[in-house]
């Protein structure tokens, strides 16, 4: 009876490893987003071990292969220059980068370009706060720099060879985006400051997004520069009457389990987007 009850145990612990996909890391994506109206991008992205990007770039089938196009590396934050701070828990709690003598004028160096704050409960984060710079000018400063590009001098200008007077530039640091995690630290808000629109994020039990709503402010602005600038928008935006709508997510997996087909419906049952991908594993 005891020797029935221990092939019984191995086989029931058996079988559950036995069904399960094994997870393999992937290697390189070569992606093919489709819209509504079957406009296509196509997407090249390249990854380490540890799932941090490479590269990233476009891609055509040629001959019977993808074939890389456009391919630029992706600078890690130690690349470009990116100062971390981290809490007494080792979180990551602010990312700034700053302008230096290669990005627009040199009198912009050592300004923030951009700026990170995250906010944890314990281990778990569960809000995060983008900043982005917005630089403008005066009317005679675009005077001045259509005349860069139309004289070909706009390379030096923005090398710092020659320096745009500071009077025609304004600088601006604003919020462009907030994002809240929920206990599974599964994005679920995602406020987009800048173009006044917000995603509500839905996942199942297994932790896979299912579906989102969209939320767009009513009316727009045609002037969203301005709008901007207010402040009452993370307040109202996720009103009833702001929900524009709503979409399922499914999927196709292949045999390590991952996805390699993705349609996402509208409301009513149209495919809004499809995306489907070639993956290359480690």
């Amino acid at each position: 009876m005891k020797k029935l009850l221990i092939i019984i145990f191995l086989f029931q612990s058996f079988f559950p490893v036995a069904q399960r996909k094994e997870i393999k890391k992937i290697k390189e994506e070569f992606i093919v987003q489709l819209n509504k109206n079957q406009a296509a991008d196509s997407i090249y992205k390249e990854y380490n071990s540890n799932g941090e990007i490479l590269s990233e770039g476009n891609w055509i089938f040629k001959n019977n292969a993808y074939k890389k196009t456009n391919i630029k590396k992706v600078l890690s934050d130690t690349e470009l220059n990116i100062q971390i701070i981290k809490d007494k828990e080792g979180n990551i709690i602010s990312k700034t980068e700053y302008f230096t003598d290669k990005d627009y004028q040199r009198n912009l160096q050592g300004l923030i370009l951009r700026y990170e704050i995250m906010l944890y409960n314990q281990k778990n984060l569960f809000k995060k706060y983008v900043y982005h710079s917005q630089v403008d000018t005066t009317d005679a400063g675009r005077e001045e720099l259509n005349y860069i590009r139309t004289s070909g001098d706009e390379i030096a200008y923005k090398k710092g060879y020659k320096k745009l007077n500071k009077k025609f530039i304004k600088y601006y640091l604003k919020k462009t985006s907030e994002e809240e995690y929920d206990e599974n630290n599964k994005l679920f808000h995602y406020l987009d400051l800048f173009d006044r629109k917000a995603y509500e994020y839905i996942y199942d039990d297994h932790g896979n997004q299912i579906g989102y709503y969209l939320y767009e402010e009513k009316p727009r602005r045609d002037n969203y520069f301005l709008s901007w600038f207010e402040n009452n928008f993370e307040d109202t935006i996720f009103d009833k009457e702001n929900l524009k709508d709503e979409y399922s997510i499914k999927y196709q997996y292949d045999e390590f389990g991952n996805w390699i087909i993705q349609n996402v419906y509208s409301k009513s049952g149209e495919l809004f987007e499809k995306t489907e991908k070639h993956l290359v594993y480690i």
